[in-house]
């Protein structure tokens, strides 16, 4: 008997360990599919971001280089220029001199200056649009729990139908807002004119005719007002 016991005390252990193990290999197996995906968003993301911005920062240096070559410098200062203009630098050592280049400049500045604010602001949405991505999949991946089940439920009845729990995740996963879930849900009920819970034609048409008699009746309370100032 004690040896039964001790061999059945081993196989649990052995059971739980082999588990865990597989456990941490999923994990590590999850992880690193992360990264790979996260490597592969980035480099498209950046490739995405050189084949938008590139045509504008061309525009932006050469439009540099232009002024730089009205006003005597070289190629490299006219570079130098557009760094420090696009970045909103500005040490003044370079600066047009020229009432022509002044006046190009006067519409070069602002528009650099856009373009720069353009290619950051889209460098920080890649940024936080793939850690939202990666964010998205290890909730995916997560265990449901109790607590999770008593928030889908929103109707109280114990159970979670598709569309609570699509509602749930939506919301959870920050693509949409909960106020916008709500407001969908009054729609439909304001639409769901004979209460089913689903839409068809009889429902358009009981709106339709529901409107006709709100219609009519303001007519009929019309001619009666019309009727009384007249007989007064």
């Amino acid at each position: 008997m004690r040896r039964e016991r001790a061999e059945r005390r081993l196989v649990r252990i052995f059971s739980s360990v082999a588990k865990s193990d597989e456990t941490s290999v999923s994990s590590i197996n999850a992880d690193a599919g992360d990264i790979e995906v996260g490597c592969m968003s980035t480099l498209r993301d950046t490739l995405t971001i050189v084949r938008k911005v590139l045509p504008l920062v061309i525009l932006v240096f050469s439009l540099a280089t232009l002024i730089g070559w009205f006003e005597g410098w070289s190629f490299g200062a006219s570079i130098y220029y557009g760094i420090i203009t696009t970045t909103t630098i500005g040490y003044g050592d370079f600066s047009p001199s020229t009432p022509a280049m002044r006046l190009l400049a006067v519409f070069f500045i602002p528009a650099s200056v856009a373009v720069i604010g353009q290619v950051l602001g889209m460098i920080a949405g890649s940024r936080l649009g793939r850690e939202a991505r990666i964010a998205e999949k290890k909730f995916l991946r997560r265990e449901m729990a109790y607590s999770d089940l008593e928030a889908m439920d929103d109707n109280g009845d114990g159970k979670v139908e598709e569309s609570e729990f699509l509602a749930f995740m939506l919301v959870a996963m920050s693509r949409v807002e909960k106020k916008t879930i709500n407001e969908i849900r009054s729609l439909f009920r304001k639409l769901d004119a004979d209460g089913s819970g689903t839409l068809d034609k009889e429902d358009l048409k009981l709106i339709a005719r529901r409107k006709w008699d709100v219609h009519h009746q303001q007519q009929q309370q019309q001619g009666a007002s019309a009727l009384d100032s007249n007989t007064v």
